[in-house]
């Protein structure tokens, strides 16, 4: 089974402070969805831990995350090879930084080949369940690395499945909406 998304969203962080963020593993990796546990992290890339909790798949799975293409400040791709009981995940994934603005606009891409039984078991449910976990990841991202900047932002078809949170004159509201899309994780709404 193949999988191909792609994309862009706008921050108000500069492309050096989204690369940074994007590339430091302790940072990133805790936003993803069904984070577990981050480890082996060296120069080369890191392991990251998912707990994968969808009806027909459910335990632990182990992604190794290599860096490929690194250009500070750019862009920089991915070779992420993830690994369970029933089959695999093999993902290309990738993103380049633009300035935008006082902000950056982040293109990203994503190519994946699932193999195994775990392609058959989630025919029907993996495209849908990675275009949930992406378009929550850019919530997140937005929310981490300044509010999102006016734009179409999330492309057609991977909206999130509750309305993106608004953000209000309240000093500190960046603190709130991670708040809230903890209680959400938490509560399973994303």
């Amino acid at each position: 089974m193949k999988l191909d998304l792609s994309g862009e969203f706008e921050v108000q962080a500069n492309p050096t402070a989204a690369y940074d963020f994007l590339m430091d593993p302790h940072r990133m990796a805790p936003l993803l969805p069904m984070f577990k546990e981050l480890k082996a992290v060296d120069s080369s890339g890191f392991t990251v831990v998912l707990e994968v909790g969808v009806p027909q798949i459910r335990g632990r799975v182990e992604t190794v995350v290599k860096r490929l293409d690194c250009l500070p400040n750019k862009k920089a791709q991915f070779d992420c090879r993830g690994r369970h009981t029933l089959g695999m995940a093999d993902t290309l994934l990738g993103f380049e930084l633009t300035p935008s603005g006082n902000g950056s606009r982040v293109s990203w891409q994503c190519q994946s080949i699932v193999r195994g039984t775990l392609a058959s078991l989630a025919n029907g449910v993996l495209a849908p369940l990675a275009k949930r976990n992406i378009a929550s990841m850019i919530e997140v991202l937005q929310t981490e690395l300044g509010h999102p900047i006016p734009s179409p932002g999330i492309p057609a078809g991977m909206e999130p499945p509750y309305p993106a949170p608004t953000f209000g004159a309240v000093a500190n509201d960046g603190f709130l909406d991670t708040l809230r899309l903890w209680f959400r994780k938490l509560l399973g709404r994303v």
